[in-house]
């Protein structure tokens, strides 16, 4: 029970990463500017310390000539982060892409934060949903009688 608990939280985890929005670009090329205000909407798999993993259908070059940026906009905030060494994961579309970035300590704070906020959000209601839903289940559950039968000889 537990494990399949722990399964569903991780892919409801996994939802509400998917739904914060990432504006993905390119921002240098061979160590020049590229002067664009074009982006890719990708969609969030994992946050860690200094990577982000990401999908998206989108074939994007590998090689590391690149610098991507990434504004991740969250409730009314949006952070701003650069990364390269962008390394794809997997050979099938929908792609999977990690990124390193960097980001000062302050920002990377108020990221977590914001992330943590939400996700907190979502999982209290989420857990607030499953109780309810285990409550009325239970109760039908214990008031279900089964039809009598009865024999003649």
């Amino acid at each position: 029970m537990n494990e399949m608990l722990n399964t569903v939280r991780q892919s409801q985890l996994r939802m509400r990463l998917a739904s914060i929005e990432c504006r993905l670009s390119v921002l240098h090329a061979d160590r020049k500017p590229v002067p664009t205000d074009k982006y890719a909407l990708v969609s969030i798999t994992d946050i860690r310390n200094d990577t982000i993993l990401f999908t998206t259908p989108l074939l994007l070059p590998d090689e590391g000539k690149l610098i991507y940026g990434c504004r991740i906009m969250l409730e009314g905030t949006s952070f701003s982060i650069m990364g390269g060494g962008i390394k794809r994961l997997n050979e099938l579309s929908p792609y999977e892409y990690r990124m390193e970035y960097s980001l000062d300590e302050q920002e990377q704070i108020r990221m977590y934060a914001a992330v943590n906020a939400m996700l907190e959000t979502a999982a209290t209601s989420i857990s607030r949903a499953i109780a309810s839903y285990m409550s009325f289940h239970s109760r039908a559950y214990r008031n279900r009688s089964l039809p009598r039968q009865s024999f003649q000889i």
